[in-house]
């Protein structure tokens, strides 16, 4: 039944990348953020996320205690999360516990924001590897990469406190995914439009091809989060 799911994901991940094809006398100015990789000094090459020195940026605090808020059914998919982002992480500053918070903090806003955890997780482990203070080379910040725009219409003062970030880029999410409501390529539509912007997806109304990396990544990771392999 897994597999029979996984290859109708890929089966509509194609024929939505395919319309693209048809579209390219339409330029948009898009963005794709990589991987996060580790690095001690700031990048110059544009393609690396580049991580502020801990003096100048102290570890994020956690506003209240998320664990006391979490069922044993909500711990049960933190506890997949934590596995996962243990193998994901790669500043050494994020020791467990951080890691633990920000594990539980992920599913109670993707609760919050009805988004599934290991989804909500996967959008994450694509951002910034589960690092709280990742910054891109166009200043896009925090957990889940929210430009200085975004954030203040989410209501994010703060983008690199663990609990405004994932709640501001839920938040957002769940705009993108309500956006793309009753489509059969909602999913898809709605990473493109978290990554390029809502604007770009609906002008072409395609998925640009330069989304599908960062796409499948993300439904390749949701799907280890969630036991699927």
């Amino acid at each position: 039944m897994k597999t029979a799911a996984a290859v109708l994901v890929v089966f509509l991940i194609f024929n939505v990348f395919k319309k693209e094809d048809a579209k390219t006398s339409k330029a948009f100015p898009v963005e794709t953020r990589p991987p996060v990789v580790e690095q001690q000094a700031p990048s110059t090459d544009g393609d690396s996320v580049q991580i502020p020195d801990e003096q100048q940026k102290p570890q994020p605090a956690i506003r209240y205690p998320v664990n006391a808020n979490l069922s044993a059914e909500a711990s049960a998919r933190s506890a997949k999360v934590y596995s996962f982002a243990r193998t994901m992480k790669l500043d050494p500053s994020i020791n467990d516990e951080l890691l633990k918070k920000i594990s539980d903090s992920i599913v109670f806003y993707a609760d919050k924001h009805n988004i599934d955890s290991a989804l909500a997780a996967a959008l994450i482990a694509r951002e910034s590897r589960f690092n709280p203070n990742a910054v891109s080379p166009s200043s896009a910040k925090g957990l889940g990469q929210l430009i200085d725009s975004t954030a203040a219409n989410m209501g994010v003062s703060d983008p690199f406190d663990i609990d405004q970030n994932l709640d501001g880029s839920f938040k957002y999410f769940r705009q993108m995914l309500d956006i793309w409501q009753g489509n059969d390529n909602q999913l898809v539509m709605a990473l493109a439009g978290y990554l390029t912007g809502p604007r770009v997806v609906k002008d072409c109304n395609c998925v640009p091809n330069s989304s599908q990396p960062y796409i499948t990544d993300i439904i390749n990771y949701a799907e280890t989060i969630s036991g699927g392999k």
